[in-house]
């Protein structure tokens, strides 16, 4: 199937199921569209209070302020490369907000319970940090060099350190093959041959 077609395809699928910020969305990315209607739907999940919920993540029906609908926000604006926005500063505040005694945000926050939601979004109480969206949403606001209190929380800044570390081993193991065949990539010969 060539890439007009499987496009098509995507665009059909899109039409026929996806809500409006995704048709949105695809519009921006794939058929040259503004990434204005974009940001005024993206606007009508962000609550008063900064941060996004309004199941922006659909497996959970929750209006109120949820983490992981701040990192999908954040997926958005930096997909149509908006992270300059004042949602984001605004999101970041909400942040500060939640952060546990750990430095980090929980995967959901209680509130959830009290909708409509898949299994694995039942939350305790007093839900511990996670790197699950700490990490996420910390990364995308390193990627686009935001500064803000909330990225100098611990977890945060230990997810920094995670990330600068991994970036180092990239370059290391770059290097190191440099030249040379790298592991896997007569493996990956030998899948295509194979087929």
């Amino acid at each position: 199937m060539e890439r007009s077609q499987r496009l098509q395809k995507a665009q059909d699928f899109t039409w026929r199921n996806a809500r409006l910020i995704e048709r949105y969305l695809f519009t921006c990315l794939f058929a040259n569209g503004s990434k204005e209607p974009v940001l005024a739907a993206l606007r009508a999940y962000q609550n008063e209070d900064g941060g996004f919920g309004n199941a922006l993540e659909p497996d959970k029906r929750c209006p109120s302020s949820q983490p992981q609908d701040i990192e999908i926000a954040l997926h958005i604006l930096d997909a149509i490369d908006a992270m300059n926005d004042p949602m984001v500063v605004r999101a970041c505040d909400y942040l500060v907000t939640i952060t546990t005694p750990e430095g980090g945000v929980p995967y959901a926050l209680p509130s959830v319970n009290a909708y409509p939601h898949a299994p694995w979004w039942t939350v305790e109480e007093n839900p511990p940090a996670s790197l699950n969206p700490t990490a996420a949403i910390a990364g995308l606001l390193f990627k686009y060099g935001i500064q803000h209190p909330w990225i100098e929380t611990p977890l945060v800044s230990r997810s920094r350190a995670l990330s600068n570390s991994i970036r180092m081993q990239r370059a290391t193991y770059k290097s190191r093959w440099t030249g040379h065949q790298r592991p896997g990539a007569s493996v990956a010969a030998y899948s295509t041959t194979k087929r």
